[in-house]
């Protein structure tokens, strides 16, 4: 039975001199082999070159009940390329696309929704236009029915992934979505919020948000800090009745609100005390930020990381901390090696209270040798952790 189709070249074998089996991915029956005759005239109804990798083509062809290799009595181009042809780059991911689909795609059965997206990423790459689109998922792991739809009166056509179950949402504010001033741990923590004080007889507590999230205690409390500096969230604090007991109201907002306190003390006597706003807050941190900058820029006299590294890895060479390692551990042998740097290269050093002057300082560091420092930890005497100063029970010892 003469049926027309359209295909997908995968994959072509010369038979013999005069014809060639073509592998073809169509739309009508999946995966087929096909005969092909090689033409000796122009007028030739059936070209092989029109089969070359990923080809799109458009066949009419004698499907015929219990055959394996069906014959093709006609051939056209569907979707002619202008540029992988000619381009060795195009042309080799051409060759490899056409290899992995050749040994991935096996089923001989009809597959519109597969063989629609094939057609639309190869006649839009051919471009270089590719359309990535993504699907929210309802639940991790959890698989979705999509359909392909080719969009025709957008250049760069589309994919659209369709899903079934449409509940069990959160409605959140798009504003703080887009606003770039709010982190996206804060953007997490809002909708999170937002999302609990929905449900009837919750409770807001920092530590029941943070049931939900995989975050340890401390980097949670430092993230739900920047979530209330943001200005999305109000604390309103009452007392408990008891002395130094309170209990505490959250207020979300729905646009960041920097202007008004983020923490309303609210007193026995109905007095409202509030602390400063989140704009004079963050004024009054970058300037004590700016101030304790200034006097450390002022002070720091200390060389760059580069070459305080440089200089304890020679430390280190001189100490042969590696075989110190394997025989007393990380631990003890860094202490040594800090102390050493600390002799040689420190600003000031006092030994029983006296100055030690740089010169002389240089002259020891340089005297330490390995054994010296094995002699001076197989000693059953010491207690290291009574020691406050190594450099200067170091320079002792040595």
């Amino acid at each position: 039975m003469l049926q027309k189709t359209l295909g997908i070249v995968l994959h072509t074998l010369k038979y013999n001199d005069t014809s060639l089996i073509a592998d073809i991915y169509t739309e009508v029956v999946g995966r087929a082999s096909f005969i092909v005759k090689i033409p000796r005239s122009r007028k030739a109804t059936v070209k092989s070159v029109l089969f070359q990798p990923l080809a799109l083509v458009e066949l009419e062809v004698d499907f015929r009940p219990n055959a394996s290799i069906y014959k093709i009595t006609e051939a056209k181009s569907f979707y002619p390329f202008s540029s992988i042809p000619y381009d060795p780059y195009k042309s080799s991911i051409a060759l490899f696309l056409a290899e992995f689909l050749y040994r991935a795609v096996r089923e001989e059965a009809e597959n519109h929704p597969l063989f629609a997206y094939l057609q639309h990423y190869f006649s839009q790459s051919e471009n270089g236009a590719f359309c990535h689109v993504y699907n929210l998922m309802q639940h991790p792991s959890e698989p979705v029915d999509f359909v392909y739809s080719p969009a025709i009166d957008r250049p760069n056509g589309d994919v659209i992934c369709i899903s079934d179950a449409q509940r069990d949402y959160t409605n959140i504010s798009t504003s703080v979505l887009r606003d770039k001033s709010i982190s996206l741990a804060s953007k997490g923590l809002f909708a999170l919020v937002s999302h609990l004080m929905k449900i009837p007889g919750f409770v807001l507590r920092p530590e029941g948000i943070r049931s939900f999230c995989m975050e340890k205690i401390k980097h949670f409390s430092t993230l739900w800090k920047r979530f209330k500096i943001s200005g999305l969230l109000k604390q309103h604090r009452h007392p408990a009745g008891e002395e130094n007991r309170w209990t505490y109201e959250y207020e979300i907002c729905e646009t960041p609100d920097l202007e008004t306190p983020y923490l309303t003390n609210h007193h026995v006597d109905g007095s409202i005390s509030t602390i400063s706003t989140i704009g004079d807050f963050l004024e009054k941190l970058k300037k004590h930020v700016s101030h304790i900058r200034k006097n450390v820029s002022l002070k720091k006299k200390d060389k760059p990381r580069a070459v305080r590294r440089k200089e304890r890895r020679k430390i280190e060479r001189q100490l042969n901390a590696d075989a110190l390692r394997k025989r007393f551990g990380n631990d003890l042998t860094g202490t040594v090696v800090t102390a050493v740097y600390n002799i040689k290269h420190a600003q000031r050093l006092f030994i029983k209270g006296a100055e030690i002057a740089q010169e002389r300082r240089e002259t020891v560091a340089q005297m330490i040798s390995p054994e010296s420092v094995e002699r001076f930890l197989d000693s059953t005497t010491i207690d290291y952790d009574r020691i406050k100063n190594p450099a200067a029970y170091l320079w002792l010892a040595c």
